[in-house]
């Protein structure tokens, strides 16, 4: 029998008063899933496409991302430089397979329009702009995700005996309340590479107002950052520009609803 949990399931259980009996358990295996693993996942899709689902065939083995989009490079006008295809679409994605899954998908009916119109190539501002959209229903998502996590991190242990437990755990105002400050946090910050500190600093600033927001930051503002801190994931990215300077990628779901550099 296999049974799977979530991790902040585990970090829970992990934080409770029997927490020893799980450390080091052998039974339980931490799905890990990378960059390298999405990247493998995604190359692996695009391969075992079919003539009729790419733009150009290739000469010799196996389908690539220049033969499905039609480029090996995309222009990434926030940051002045040429990108390889494939990291521009990991980078905006979660890593997880679902999120490459969707956003192939929404790539395909475009590498489906360019066919019927006798292109060779997907228009870079079509997948730009493709990218934009689907990244930002990940962003919207995890947003969602982190908030609930924040509200059921505060709900009193005899909330649901008591009969309220869906005020943490429902589709509340309080719940979209911190979806916002979410985002309000993020953009406090400025910038999509920061540490523990900025992340701090943005949260005390946020605290420091009035009104409801605030009063919310305070309350919950220490496990925002918390929960907001465990969720990043440091994604590296390297220049195909003459700086051997890697530019990584703090964020693995903020792009672009949350982003303060442009795609």
């Amino acid at each position: 029998m296999i049974v799977c949990v979530r991790d902040h399931v585990l970090a829970s259980v992990l934080r409770g008063e029997h927490q020893n009996r799980y450390r080091s358990e052998p039974h339980i295996a931490t799905l890990g899933w990378e960059y390298s693993s999405a990247e493998f996942f995604l190359r692996k899709k695009i391969a075992r496409l079919g003539d009729g689902l790419l733009l150009r065939r290739p000469e010799q083995g196996r389908a690539d991302v220049e033969h499905w989009l039609g480029h090996s490079l995309i222009e990434n006008r926030g940051r002045q430089m040429r990108e390889p295809v494939l990291q521009y679409l990991l980078r905006h994605t979660r890593l997880l397979p679902r999120d490459i899954v969707i956003l192939g998908n929404r790539l395909a009916e475009l590498v489906a329009a360019a066919r019927l119109n006798d292109q060779s190539e997907v228009p870079q501002e079509a997948i730009r702009q493709c990218v934009r959209e689907v990244s930002r229903s990940f962003g919207n998502e995890q947003l969602a995700i982190c908030a609930n996590h924040i509200a059921s991190s505060g709900m009193p242990a005899d909330a649901a005996r008591k009969g309220y437990a869906e005020v943490y755990t429902g589709d509340t105002e309080f719940s979209r309340g911190l979806v916002d400050d979410l985002r309000a946090l993020i953009r406090a910050i400025g910038k999509d590479r920061f540490g523990l500190e900025d992340l701090e600093t943005a949260r005390l600033l946020r605290a420091s107002g009035s009104g409801k927001a605030a009063t919310r930051s305070r309350c919950s503002g220490r496990i925002a950052c918390s929960v907001v801190w465990s969720t990043l994931r440091t994604v590296p990215v390297k220049s195909s520009s003459r700086s051997s300077t890697p530019i990584t990628s703090t964020f693995r779901w903020t792009r672009p609803s949350t982003s303060s550099i442009p795609a």
